[in-house]
């Protein structure tokens, strides 16, 4: 049974449901996605891939905010629209969480397709009293709602020192625009032309896609005001909880500070996977737990490829190990060592389940699959087929659950046709430094195994006799 954090109640909350509804915010994109946001989606990926190998059934939203303020100072700066901008961004990004093995999301519904919806609900909280309209645009008034503060854990007191959206039309300073009021670019509504405020339309897409949310979702820095807002607008048109479970990762940091656009501190996705495997980053993303903070750091990354590779080695040496035994009636008995074995690697797969059934705790899954690896190099060679293979389900579970991609052994043919690839690009370059005597022994020692290259204008061919 899974157990995640609820940051509404500040507890943990079991997951009854077989049908799980989640909805996590998604990109504003007026630019390159980064670190930040793949820590994020990394972890609710992880968390979806659980939920489905606990036999669930998962309902996955992540929205598009392709209109905002940023992205209109960004069509400016490009002299491009500003949906067309938003496009090209998001594009961008969802390729790059396709390499880093990411799962799509099941619904991306777009800010600028459910304007409409929108409207609607604004009306509603006009006429549920919950809002009112001024010159400059449409308000949530937040006294109206009692149990505004309880995510972000502030009174309404308390609220007062964040200076939320600066309009001196407003009846309190602590109360956010449902609607913007604008002579630029915008959309005709009952209120005038404008465009929605940022918290309403998470608040209707939400709602309209799943009623009933298990889990609500986001990073850390959603919490207030986002967050805090879709609840408010949320519960008071439907008059019913909005989200089981409010779910929000840690900050990812560097050097301690939180990195974001507008500090500009943040390193892009693309960057970071033209440095790193993308093994590593993943198991870098849920090196931490997933309420936690996680800095990054290139010496950190070091550690991470290795653990990779080791990973990738103990997986492909149960392998080779499995593909080598001969088949052996005496295998179907199990020796004394190999129950010590299997059992050992039972009470490692237990804690792993169990760390992740406990609002996903990392570290500890990550800590007994390590030490799994390291049974597994130790033994894989002294155990029979049939329980080799016993052992490769549980690095087939691992990487279904945490995205790691397994290697692929290569069969003979393709190793030695990649060996004398190798063979001919070294005998190239030995001819472009003239270095002729060497190259040609090298084709000589071919020759010899019934491998003639020879060289038609500046293509290499190969011949077998």
């Amino acid at each position: 049974m899974i157990y995640l954090y609820d940051t509404y109640d500040a507890k943990l909350k079991k997951i009854t449901e077989n049908f799980v509804k989640i909805y996590v915010c998604g990109l504003t994109p007026y630019d390159k996605a980064h670190l930040g946001h793949a820590r994020t989606y990394v972890a609710f990926d992880v968390l979806k891939r659980f939920l489905i190998y606990e036999g669930k059934k998962v309902l996955h939203i992540q929205n598009i905010t392709d209109i905002d303020d940023k992205i209109l100072a960004k069509s400016k700066e490009l002299n491009m629209d500003p949906l067309e901008v938003a496009n090209i961004f998001n594009k961008e990004a969802m390729e790059a969480f396709d390499k880093l093995n990411i799962l799509r999301a099941d619904l991306y519904p777009k800010v600028s397709e459910h304007i409409n919806d929108i409207i609607k609900a604004i009306e509603k909280l006009l006429e549920e009293g919950f809002a009112y309209e001024t010159k400059n645009g449409v308000y949530f008034s937040v006294k109206k709602f009692p149990n505004y503060g309880k995510l972000s854990k502030q009174t309404l007191e308390e609220l007062k020192k964040h200076r939320i959206e600066p309009d001196e039309t407003k009846e309190d300073e602590r109360d956010f625009a449902l609607w913007k009021k604008t002579n630029d670019y915008g959309w005709e509504s009952p209120f005038g032309k404008g465009r929605p405020g940022w918290h309403i339309e998470c608040s209707v897409m939400a709602l309209k896609y799943a009623k009933n949310l298990t889990i609500h979702g986001g990073g850390s820095d959603l919490i207030f005001p986002h967050h805090e807002n879709e609840i408010a607008q949320s519960e008071a048109i439907t008059k019913k909880r909005f989200a089981k479970i409010w779910l929000h990762t840690g900050y990812l940091n560097i050097k301690g500070v939180k990195m974001s656009k507008s500090l500009k501190n943040f390193i892009t996705i693309e960057e970071a996977l033209n440095k790193h495997s993308v093994n590593a980053l993943r198991l870098f993303f849920i090196s931490s737990s997933i309420n936690q903070p996680l800095d990054f750091n290139e010496e950190k990354m070091k550690s991470f490829e290795n653990n990779a590779r080791e990973i990738e080695e103990s997986y492909k040496t149960l392998l080779t190990s499995i593909y080598e035994k001969p088949e052996k009636k005496e295998e179907k008995g199990i020796i004394v060592n190999e129950r010590k074995i299997l059992r050992k690697v039972v009470n490692l797969r237990k804690k792993f389940i169990n760390a992740l059934e406990n609002n996903l705790n990392f570290p500890e899954a990550l800590t007994a699959f390590y030490e799994f690896t390291k049974t597994v190099n130790e033994n894989a060679k002294k155990i029979s087929k049939n329980n080799a293979e016993i052992l490769l389900l549980f690095f087939h579970e691992f990487s279904f659950i945490t995205g790691f991609q397994m290697p692929l052994l290569k069969k003979t043919e393709e190793r030695e046709k990649e060996l004398l690839d190798i063979i001919i690009r070294t005998r190239n370059m030995l001819r472009e430094k003239k270095l002729y005597e060497v190259s040609d022994e090298i084709r000589n020692m071919l020759n010899r195994i019934g491998i003639e290259i020879y060289d038609e204008g500046k293509e290499t061919k190969i011949r077998y006799f």
